[in-house]
């Protein structure tokens, strides 16, 4: 009796079993560009001045520590982040001399509830909470007209507002000077969101995406 002779193939046993590798996460990125959705800090937003009642000043409507400028406002989130990729870098043991960030971000004019200015059609008051603005509201006027507000915070019913909507804002962050694994870069990501979130007041919407610019 002749034995048929058939070759064997044997796989290695990591692709046996079933492999827990994901060769996405092998991907090598240069130049990532992390994008993530989050309700800003203060200071990434900045005032209104109020014009006031016929003979007295204009009036700033702030909340404590934001910006006064859309520019300063930018400037801010752009410190808080860059100070946050440092960081993550440095408690990665990764050298960071080279890296560099460019933020894309659009601060907005937002103001605080005061019951001595009649805010503007059109305006957006918001409401904040540890440090994030987390809920805006559009100023719709009576007929047309500015409306004072007779408390603040002012009720959901408040006549002459819209309703409160969740303020969530994009914001994309290219890192330049560093190459890694998709999945370093995600470890990276991951601990920017920690950094941005317990110093930053930074409240998050999201994850943190990773993708090749």
């Amino acid at each position: 009796m002749l034995l048929g002779l058939f070759p064997v193939f044997l796989l290695p046993s990591t692709l046996a079993c079933g492999s827990s590798v994901n060769l996405e996460d092998t991907q090598i990125i240069n130049d990532p560009t992390l994008s993530f959705m989050a309700s800003p800090p203060v200071s990434w937003t900045y005032f209104p001045v109020i014009t006031g009642a016929a003979g007295t000043a204009p009036v700033a409507s702030w909340f404590p520590g934001q910006s006064e400028t859309q520019a300063d406002a930018f400037q801010a989130a752009q410190n808080d982040i860059l100070a946050a990729v440092l960081e993550a870098f440095n408690s990665g043991n990764i050298r960071a001399e080279d890296v560099t960030t460019t933020v894309t971000y659009t601060p907005d004019m937002i103001m605080n509830c005061f019951l001595t200015v009649m805010p503007p059609v059109n305006s957006m008051l918001g409401r904040v909470a540890a440090g994030a603005v987390t809920d805006t509201a559009i100023v719709t006027g009576t007929n047309g007209a500015t409306t004072a507000f007779t408390m603040c915070p002012p009720p959901a019913n408040a006549m002459g507002l819209a309703p409160f909507q969740p303020y969530i804002k994009p914001v994309q962050v290219v890192i330049r000077g560093y190459s890694a694994t998709r999945y370093r870069w995600r470890q990276i990501a991951a601990n920017i969101l920690s950094i941005l979130n317990s110093r930053y007041r930074v409240l998050f919407r999201s994850e943190i995406t990773v993708a090749s610019s």
